[in-house]
């Protein structure tokens, strides 16, 4: 009868062959039908465990099929939930901080930070529906 989880030989765990092709297939499954993404303690390690795969294996396979880091890769996954209820007539009243945390990051600075390197402009000036509030000065 096969077993369900991985056998642990002399502490080292033995994990499932899978080919790049594979992992990735399985990996974007997971964050499309999951959504694993928007759990802001998401890691590489965790999602590795969970697949039964080295890290090393999801971390090749994600490089290789989005040409970016497995890190990158979320924050873009993030990125594209925080615009998709950016548009969202119950979310008109939301910031765009609190849009940020619930698509999966830490917190503002992490969301900004991310925003900014990945799509080159300030999330509240460049969000659809979000107008730039202009500061007035004294």
């Amino acid at each position: 009868m096969e077993e369900d989880h991985p056998k642990i030989y002399g502490g080292r765990r033995s994990f499932i062959v899978l080919g790049e092709e594979e992992i990735f297939a399985i990996v974007r499954q997971r964050m499309e039908n999951d959504k694993c993404f928007l759990d802001s303690n998401l890691t590489m390690e965790w999602l590795a465990e969970e697949l039964n795969v080295h890290r090393n294996a999801v971390s090749a396979a994600v490089n290789h099929y989005t040409g970016v880091s497995f890190p990158v890769w979320i924050a873009s996954l993030r990125i594209a939930e925080v615009e998709r209820l950016a548009v969202l007539p119950e979310n008109r009243n939301c910031t765009v901080a609190s849009l940020g945390l619930r698509s999966g990051f830490k917190n503002r600075s992490t969301f900004q930070r991310a925003y900014k390197a990945i799509k080159r402009s300030n999330p509240s000036e460049s969000l659809p529906g979000r107008k730039h509030k202009q500061r007035t000065g004294k």
